[in-house]
């Protein structure tokens, strides 16, 4: 009996150290999965990933990274503002259980990979201000639970994807300062639906209103792009190359959401029709849109100002340049009346003799010439006195004048 007791607690012992290492055992695809996000960073000039030591299989105290409750899975990886220069691996969509993408403001390049679509659990994907260029995946409406999309300030291009409005806790969408083109999902009017997918195109009826919404249906179909969505409380749509009709359905959003855009609507400030086309100016960069922008509406600006301003603006410009030029001329005449005239004569090659002579004394003197000087006094040898910054010389001119 008494090995029997003993057998049991040697398995139950093995058992336990067994089942604790199992416990600390973190998932190798999520290793490998943050082992090539960090291969795929070219630079990293804050050093941030510098304690991401993957011989120590535990990344919950790595830099921009935390885990469950449990420890056992990355739920949140957030490496903002730290200039970091790489791209974006397909590796990331191996973090089943993350919740949390947020790599705002960097250098990343490159397009947004299609994996990043397989997190099922992710509810934030914050990609803003990097230089990101493709388009944004269709297949990003397979992130149900998302809440927030910011893909703001990079070289985005295509259109927005129809997918969009198949997420239904989206609260958040920013794609603005990109080079998006096309109609915006749920733009077209009342007529409009999923014909891509074979729907037909019928009248639809009032369903209902949410509180920032109203959601349409089609008698065969669902309402398509954003009037699906009763959660969407924030969209910008602005500075992209947007066309057709802004969507009726976000009612609320501020005028400055769909501007610099090429939508058909007077009511918000829109791109110059030189800049709209069927595709957008190629290799402008959606971070100087909005300087763009601004230019021009200080000169649309200037053109509609009033008859009157534009006269009090020139009449001004030249006063201020007439009393520029009279200040001018007193300076110059100034400078006639009391400059002094140098006159430099080199001695010996070396020492060099300077004569000033106010001009006001010269006005009742006649003028001589350096030779008839010269001759006068000697080729200036007769000296007959001095002081610390003057030599006197003693000459005669055929006129018995002094000089």
């Amino acid at each position: 009996m008494r090995r029997v007791v003993g057998v049991l607690q040697i398995f139950l012992v093995i058992f336990g150290v067994v089942f604790v290492g199992l416990g600390d055992c973190f998932p190798s695809d999520e290793i490998l999965a943050l082992r090539a996000f960090r291969e795929a960073i070219i630079e990293d000039p804050s050093m941030v990933l510098s304690n991401w030591n993957f011989l120590n299989e535990d990344p919950c105290n790595w830099s921009g990274i935390s885990c469950s409750q449990t420890h056992d899975h990355v739920i949140s990886l957030n490496l903002s503002n730290l200039s970091l220069n790489g791209f974006l691996t397909p590796g990331l969509g191996k973090l089943a259980y993350l919740q949390e993408l947020v790599l705002h403001k960097n250098n990343l390049l490159g397009i947004i990979p299609k994996e990043i679509v397989m997190l099922k659990n992710l509810m934030v994907l914050d990609l803003g201000m990097n230089r990101l260029t493709g388009p944004i995946p269709r297949e990003i409406g397979n992130l149900v639970k998302i809440t927030k999309i910011n893909l703001q300030s990079n070289g985005l291009i295509g259109h927005l994807p129809l997918e969009l409005g198949k997420l239904g806790n989206l609260v958040e969408l920013r794609v603005d300062r990109n080079k998006l083109q096309g109609n915006v999902p749920g733009s077209s009017g009342p007529a409009f639906t999923s014909n891509q997918h074979g729907l037909e195109l019928l009248p639809r009826q009032k369903l209902q209103t949410a509180p920032c919404f109203t959601v349409w249906y089609a008698s065969r179909g669902s309402a398509s792009g954003f009037c699906r969505s009763t959660q969407l409380k924030s969209v910008d749509l602005s500075y992209n190359f947007f066309v057709g009709k802004i969507p009726q359905c976000p009612a609320h959003l501020p005028g400055s959401s769909f501007q610099g855009n090429c939508f058909q609507d007077k009511n918000y400030k829109q791109r110059h029709a030189s800049q709209c086309g069927a595709s957008h100016p190629a290799g402008s960069h959606a971070a100087n849109v909005g300087n763009q922008d601004a230019k021009e509406g200080s000169k649309q600006q200037k053109k509609s100002q009033p008859a009157w301003l534009l006269a009090v603006e020139i009449v001004t410009e030249i006063l201020a340049a007439i009393i520029l030029l009279c200040a001018v001329l007193a300076a110059v005449k100034k400078c006639k009346g009391n400059c002094r005239i140098p006159w430099k004569k080199v001695r010996n090659g070396n020492e060099p003799i300077y004569m000033y002579i106010e001009s006001d004394m010269l006005k009742d003197v006649t003028k001589l010439s350096k030779q008839e000087l010269e001759v006068a006094c000697e080729d200036f040898s007769n000296i007959i006195g001095s002081s610390p910054d003057t030599l006197i010389y003693n000459g005669n001119l055929k006129d018995e004048r002094g000089c």
